[in-house]
Protein backbone atom coordinates (compact mmCIF):
# COMPACT_ATOMS: atom_id res chain seq x y z
CA UNK A 1 0.00 0.00 0.00
CA UNK A 2 1.24 3.06 -0.77
CA UNK A 3 0.66 6.20 1.61
CA UNK A 4 1.09 9.68 0.19
CA UNK A 5 0.60 13.14 2.00
CA UNK A 6 0.22 16.27 0.17
CA UNK A 7 2.26 19.02 1.89
CA UNK A 8 1.29 21.45 -0.73
CA UNK A 9 0.27 22.04 -4.10
CA UNK A 10 4.39 20.70 -5.76
CA UNK A 11 5.50 18.16 -2.86
CA UNK A 12 4.49 14.49 -2.11
CA UNK A 13 6.28 12.89 0.56
CA UNK A 14 7.86 9.65 0.15
CA UNK A 15 5.85 6.44 0.93
CA UNK A 16 6.51 5.05 4.08
CA UNK A 17 7.03 1.54 3.51
CA UNK A 18 10.60 1.78 3.18
CA UNK A 19 11.24 -1.97 2.15
CA UNK A 20 10.56 -0.87 -1.28
CA UNK A 21 13.23 0.80 -3.80
CA UNK A 22 13.10 3.44 -6.38
CA UNK A 23 11.49 1.27 -8.84
CA UNK A 24 8.31 1.44 -6.51
CA UNK A 25 4.74 0.26 -8.15
CA UNK A 26 1.80 1.81 -6.92
CA UNK A 27 -1.64 -0.49 -6.82
CA UNK A 28 -2.43 0.61 -10.55
CA UNK A 29 1.38 -0.74 -11.39
CA UNK A 30 2.25 2.70 -12.38
CA UNK A 31 6.11 3.56 -12.21
CA UNK A 32 7.12 6.67 -9.89
CA UNK A 33 9.53 8.94 -10.83
CA UNK A 34 11.89 11.06 -9.11
CA UNK A 35 11.75 14.38 -10.58
CA UNK A 36 12.32 18.03 -9.63
CA UNK A 37 9.33 20.47 -9.98
CA UNK A 38 9.63 23.88 -9.08
CA UNK A 39 13.33 23.56 -8.07
CA UNK A 40 11.59 20.83 -5.28
CA UNK A 41 12.37 16.87 -5.27
CA UNK A 42 9.03 15.13 -6.17
CA UNK A 43 8.32 11.33 -7.00
CA UNK A 44 5.05 11.04 -9.02
CA UNK A 45 3.64 8.55 -11.18
CA UNK A 46 2.49 10.79 -14.25
CA UNK A 47 4.40 9.55 -17.56
CA UNK A 48 3.50 13.01 -19.47
CA UNK A 49 3.95 16.46 -18.86
CA UNK A 50 0.30 17.31 -19.26
CA UNK A 51 -0.69 14.52 -16.15
CA UNK A 52 1.64 16.00 -14.47
CA UNK A 53 0.30 19.69 -15.32
CA UNK A 54 -3.04 18.08 -14.17
CA UNK A 55 -1.84 16.13 -11.16
CA UNK A 56 -0.53 19.65 -9.57
CA UNK A 57 -3.92 21.35 -10.01
CA UNK A 58 -3.14 23.04 -12.83
CA UNK A 59 -5.79 21.63 -15.26
CA UNK A 60 -7.95 24.48 -16.65
CA UNK A 61 -5.13 26.81 -15.84
CA UNK A 62 -3.26 28.77 -18.26
CA UNK A 63 0.77 27.98 -17.68
CA UNK A 64 3.76 27.87 -19.16
CA UNK A 65 6.28 24.69 -18.82
CA UNK A 66 9.89 23.76 -19.54
CA UNK A 67 11.90 20.43 -18.69
CA UNK A 68 15.36 21.03 -18.24
CA UNK A 69 15.08 24.59 -19.32
CA UNK A 70 13.62 23.72 -22.65
CA UNK A 71 9.78 25.46 -23.32
CA UNK A 72 7.23 22.83 -23.60
CA UNK A 73 4.10 24.40 -25.73
CA UNK A 74 0.51 23.70 -24.38
CA UNK A 75 -0.22 21.88 -27.53
CA UNK A 76 2.67 19.15 -27.14
CA UNK A 77 2.51 18.16 -23.69
CA UNK A 78 0.55 15.42 -24.38
CA UNK A 79 3.34 14.13 -26.10
CA UNK A 80 5.99 14.93 -24.14
CA UNK A 81 7.25 11.86 -21.46
CA UNK A 82 8.67 12.18 -18.19
CA UNK A 83 12.06 10.96 -17.41
CA UNK A 84 13.74 10.19 -14.11
CA UNK A 85 15.73 13.71 -12.97
CA UNK A 86 14.02 15.48 -15.19
CA UNK A 87 13.78 19.37 -13.66
CA UNK A 88 10.47 20.96 -14.47
CA UNK A 89 9.07 24.43 -14.22
CA UNK A 90 5.31 25.23 -14.22
CA UNK A 91 4.76 28.84 -14.55
CA UNK A 92 1.48 30.53 -14.13
CA UNK A 93 0.76 34.28 -13.87
CA UNK A 94 -0.05 36.54 -11.04
CA UNK A 95 -1.96 39.47 -11.06
CA UNK A 96 -1.07 42.48 -8.48
CA UNK A 97 1.32 45.12 -7.78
Amino acid sequence: MLFVCRTGPERLSEPRNQKYDRQLMTPDTTRLRDIVLNGRPLSTGAETLAELVTEQGFAGVKVATAINGEFVAERTRAGTGLSEGDRIEILSVRQGG
